[in-house]
C-alpha cells in the first residue's frame, strides 16, 4: 500500500494499492492494518489470472486463506461499522459473527437454560394489541365520501371482507405501506410481501405464482400504478393460462413514496415522480385490449359494493382504484436519528414517556419536525 501525499490537502492521506503484473496475471495489496490503525482488519492480497479468475489471500492473526472467485468480486467486511461512533442509532451490543453460527449458539443456549415463555410474554402481546387499537392509523374520517378513494379506508374494508383462507400478495412503495398499515390479517390467511427487497411489479408476478401453487384459493394482488407498469405484459400470461386472480391497482397517478420523500426533504419540491416526469397509462383500456374483465372504483361511496363484486368475480379481473395524488403515509419515521418507536405525527410527549418501558433516547423531548411545504405552494421543480 502506497501513501500518496498532497500538499494542498495536508489533513487527508490518499492510499493507492501497489500492483504487480507479469504473464500470469496481476497481484495487488488491498488493505494493510498498520496504515489503517483505527480499523480492525489485516493484510489482504488479491490476484487476477489471465482467465479473469479473481483470487484473494486474506490473512488474520492465525492463518491465511486462499479464496477463488469465478464471478463477481471479493469483499472485506469492515469491522469499523461495528463501532458505535459510526452508527446513527447506536446498538447496545455489536457482534461480529456468521449469522448461521450465531443462531445455532443462541438456540443451544436457550435449550440448555430450558428457556420457556412466561407470563411476561402474554403481557407484552396484550400491550402491543392495546397500542395497535389506540394508535390505529386508519382514522374514521378516512371513510367519509370524497371525490377519490382514500386508500387506507379501502384496504381496511377489503381486509374485513376477505375470507380466512384467501391469499394476499402486495407490492412495494406507497401501496405496501398502506397495506401494512391498514390490512388486518385473519388466522389462516397468507400475506406475501417483498419487504427488504421491494422490486416494483413483484406482486403481479407473485400472485401468478400463488395461483399455480394453489389454483383453488382466492388470490388478491395489490399493486400501484408504477409497479403495474413494470409487469403489465403479464396480462397476456393471465389471459393465456386463464389465471383467476383479482388485481387491484391503487392508482394515485404518481410515484407516491418518492414524492412524499422529496416534498418532505426538498422544501416541497418534487421531480420525475408525477405529474411532472411521469404519467401512467389507462389501465382499463390496456386490460380490455388483452380481453380481461375490468372495474373502476372512483370514490369511497362505491367501494363497499364493488369490493363484494370483485371478490366474487369468477374470472380474472383488473380493478383501477382512483386514489389520485395520495402520498401521505403515516405513521412514519422522520429524520435519520429518530428511533422506530417515536414516529411522526408524534404523540404527546408525556404519553410517549409513559408508554416507554426503557428510557427514551436522547432528545426525545423535542423530536425533529418535518419541514413540509405543500406542492401547490411551491410547484414542481
Amino acid at each position: 500500500m502506497k501513501i500518496v501525499s498532497d500538499k494542498k490537502l495536508k489533513e487527508i492521506k490518499l492510499y493507492k494499492p501497489i500492483t504487480f503484473k507479469d504473464m500470469r496475471g496481476e497481484i495487488w495489496t488491498k488493505w494493510e492494518k498498520k496504515i489503517f490503525k483505527d480499523l480492525n482488519f489485516n493484510l489482504s492480497k488479491y490476484t487476477k489470472s489471465k482467465k479473469n479468475v479473481l483470487r484473494g489471500f486474506h490473512g488474520d492473526k492465525k492463518s491465511w486463506k486462499l479464496i477463488s472467485c469465478l464471478k463477481g468480486e471479493i469483499l472485506n467486511v469492515v469491522e469499523g461499522t461495528l463501532s458505535k461512533k459510526f452508527q446513527q442509532v447506536p446498538f447496545d451490543e455489536n457482534i461480529n459473527c456468521d449469522a448461521k453460527k450465531f443462531i445455532k449458539i443462541l438456540k443451544d443456549f436457550l435449550i440448555k437454560k430450558n428457556f420457556k415463555s412466561n407470563e411476561n410474554h402474554s403481557k407484552w402481546l396484550n400491550r402491543c394489541v392495546e397500542w395497535k387499537e389506540t394508535y390505529d392509523p386508519v382514522k374514521k374520517d378516512f371513510f367519509k365520501n370524497t371525490n377519490t378513494v382514500q386508500p387506507y379506508a379501502f384496504i381496511r374494508r377489503l381486509s374485513e371482507k376477505m375470507d380466512k383462507d384467501d391469499i394476499l400478495v402486495a407490492d412495494c412503495g406507497g401501496n405496501i405501506v398502506t397495506c401494512n398499515h391498514a390490512f388486518e390479517t385473519k388466522k389462516g390467511q397468507r400475506y406475501f410481501t417483498n419487504n427488504g427487497n421491494s422490486p416494483m411489479g413483484f406482486s403481479f408476478s407473485g400472485a401468478i405464482g400463488a395461483y399455480f401453487a394453489n389454483p383453488k384459493k382466492r388470490i388478491v394482488c395489490i399493486i400501484g400504478d408504477g409497479g403495474m407498469n413494470m409487469n403489465i405484459q403479464e396480462l397476456q400470461t393471465i389471459k393465456n393460462y386463464n389465471i383467476n386472480i383479482k388485481t387491484i391497482i391503487l392508482n394515485n397517478h404518481i410515484y407516491g413514496i418518492t414524492k412524499a420523500f422529496q416534498e418532505t426533504n426538498f422544501g416541497g419540491k418534487s421531480e420525475a415522480c408525477g405529474p411532472r416526469g411521469y404519467i401512467p397509462p389507462d389501465f382499463i383500456k390496456v386490460s380490455k385490449a388483452y380481453g380481461i374483465k375490468t372495474m373502476e372504483i372512483k370514490n369511497n361511496s362505491e367501494f363497499d359494493e364493488k369490493i363484494d363484486q370483485l371478490l366474487n368475480c369468477k374470472e380474472s379481473i383488473v380493478v383501477d382504484v382512483d386514489c389520485h395524488d395520495h402520498h401521505e403515509y403515516e405513521p412514519r419515521i422522520f429524520g435519520w436519528k429518530t428511533p422506530i418507536e417515536d414516529m411522526y405525527p408524534y404523540i404527546d410527549r408525556d404519553e410517549f414517556k409513559k408508554n416507554m418501558i426503557i428510557d427514551p433516547v436522547e432528545g426525545w423531548e423535542s423530536p425533529i419536525m418535518p419541514k413540509f411545504i405543500k406542492s401547490d405552494e411551491v410547484g414542481d421543480a
